[in-house]
């Protein structure tokens, strides 16, 4: 049913929304005058395409005197991309025949890479749908601002990377961002080309490792049969995804030290193993349990 659909996104929303409901308040009062006063003063008439640009690159949005987005407004912008763009995203399932609250279900899941799905038999999909269910859960295992910054160079850039939580420019802003890109498409080429040398076809390789790589989930059927080797090279791919730029930058810097020293990549290794523990003590085979 739909409201218990909604309960678990419910739980995720709850406590970040008096917070975005002050800044989002805030944010709306500061900027309309000047977003009509911006877009309203283009030479908009007959070029429609002016204000949808106006829109996509937040020319309307008001900015401080360097013309950089302050904090609050950089934390609004972060939190509607979250919310705009899984909704667009709902119209391949719609078109499909989905109901409005499984297509949004799927697709913020899938953005989201939280892993629940509505599917229940994902190869009755066509296979461009079983792909873009894939690439939606990359790219929302990287971040949608981490994506946009690819082409966003502004003022703005560096408020919006740290509104997703993001931390420690060192190298500068466009380095950092180019770093994460190279890491992560590094990781996603191998981890395909991995799993194809293990006997799987080169589509399900691909999509399976966009799933593990985000630790999204959506795997590409409901088939689970997997050989051992397979499932290894799985779970080394989800550990890489799981694991922090920051370590996987050290690695590369060959920071030894730094990398054995991490704190958050010692304690999710921990977790993995004493979890896996808990789910072998019940009779689940080691291979399985730690999958």
């Amino acid at each position: 049913t739909v409201p218990a659909l909604l309960l678990p996104a419910a739980i995720m929303i709850l406590p970040g929304l008096p917070r975005l409901a002050k800044n989002t308040i805030a944010f709306a009062r500061r900027s309309l005058k000047d977003a009509w006063r911006r877009v309203g003063g283009r030479p908009v008439e007959g070029r429609p395409w002016n204000l949808a640009y106006s829109l996509l690159t937040l020319e309307f949005v008001k900015r401080d005197d360097d013309g950089a987005l302050g904090k609050s407004q950089a934390l609004v912008v972060s939190a509607l991309a979250w919310i705009i763009v899984p909704a667009i995203c709902v119209l391949p399932y719609l078109a499909l025949g989905y109901s409005i609250e499984d297509s949004a279900f799927e697709s913020m899941s899938g953005w989201t890479t939280t892993g629940l799905s509505t599917i229940a038999l994902p190869e009755s999909l066509p296979s461009s749908i079983v792909f873009f269910r894939s690439f939606m859960q990359w790219l929302g295992g990287v971040g949608i601002i981490i994506f946009a910054l690819i082409v966003i160079r502004a003022p703005s850039a560096g408020e919006l990377f740290k509104a997703e939580g993001h931390e420690g420019i060192e190298i500068g802003l466009r380095k950092t961002v180019n770093r994460i890109w190279l890491i992560y498409l590094s990781l996603s080429i191998i981890g395909a080309a991995m799993l194809w040398a293990l006997g799987l076809s080169l589509f399900n390789a691909v999509n399976i490792t966009m799933a593990t790589i985000s630790t999204g989930g959506f795997l590409p059927s409901s088939d689970t049969a997997f050989t051992l080797l397979q499932k290894i090279g799985m779970i080394l791919i989800m550990i890489a995804g799981a694991t922090s730029f920051a370590v996987h930058s050290d690695i590369l810097q060959r920071k030894w030290r730094s990398v054995s020293q991490n704190t958050e990549l010692k304690l999710m290794l921990a977790m993995i193993a004493l979890f896996a523990l808990a789910v072998f003590l019940t009779g689940v085979t080691p291979a399985n349990a730690l999958f």
